[in-house]
């Protein structure tokens, strides 16, 4: 009577390395399948948060269609880390707090110049930025792209009155934490000096010709004022990065072109 012939000691071995290569690469297949899912995810819950933000912030250029102040390309200060010179062995690095800054004040029921119609009460709505400092990656090693870029900054919309709206020069001081509502979470904050060109969050008045992009209404020298009374016609070009700081980063983008009922003041001119 015949025996039956097993495996062999290679046969063997040979079949377990397949079944691993298979269970290797099934695995991998896997982890992909799930990180692209997890980022599909979060792209869609940053595109949803925009597209609230920007509905909110649409209707507050119909409703208050005065523009008094906008920040363009103006520093934002805070998160930046403090270096000690070396002449001062007892300074400790640390971080300059983050504070929020103005970024856009619209207004209704005044004039171009921000005084109040006749027999009318002004209403005012700000917009403040503070700076997150995240400058890692959630694998603690990468930095936050470009160099001086961080992450984890928040928007905030604050609606004020008339005693409430106070001036430093021709800024606007309307950030009082406490008094607000957070409209957007997770912005990117990229300064002018980064050296890619595209500073944000932005909130620019088109056509305005300071150096830093500021608009203010309290801007009183003779130019301004000149551009301010010569033209109505100007556009509001809003640039905004929600990102979240995971590996792999995941971001997403916008820039809109918006045109407020009343305008502002455009230094380029009407053309026929």
């Amino acid at each position: 009577m015949k025996s039956k012939q097993g495996f062999t000691l290679t046969e063997v071995l040979l079949a377990v390395i397949i079944v691993a290569a298979l269970g290797v690469a099934l695995a991998a297949l896997t982890t992909a399948a799930s990180r692209e899912s997890s980022v599909g995810n979060s792209r869609i819950v940053l595109r949803n948060n925009f597209s609230v933000a920007l509905r909110q912030i649409k209707n507050d250029l119909t409703n208050y269609n005065t523009i008094l102040y906008a920040r363009g390309k103006q520093e934002i200060m805070g998160a930046m880390q403090l270096m000690c010179p070396i002449y001062n062995p007892s300074c400790t690095p640390g971080y300059i707090p983050a504070v929020q800054h103005p970024v856009l004040l619209l207004a209704k029921n005044t004039r171009f110049d921000g005084t109040a119609l006749s027999a009318s009460t002004p209403e005012y709505v700000a917009y403040c930025f503070i700076r997150g400092g995240i400058t890692k990656l959630s694998n603690g090693q990468t930095n936050v792209q470009p160099t001086d870029a961080d992450d984890g900054g928040k928007l905030y919309r604050r609606v004020l009155t008339s005693s409430e709206l106070t001036w430093n020069g021709a800024t606007p001081n309307v950030c009082e934490a406490g008094t607000e509502e957070v409209l957007l979470d997770n912005l990117k904050y990229i300064p002018s000096t980064s050296g890619v060109n595209y500073p944000v969050p932005l909130f620019r008045a088109n056509g305005w010709n300071d150096d830093d992009g500021v608009y203010s209404v309290k801007n009183t020298a003779t130019a301004a004022t000149a551009a301010r009374n010569g033209n109505v016609a100007g556009q509001l070009e809003i640039k905004l990065i929600l990102e979240l700081p995971t590996f792999p980063v995941v971001n997403e983008a916008v820039e809109l072109l918006l045109g407020p009922g009343n305008g502002f003041s455009d230094s380029r001119g009407l053309t026929a």
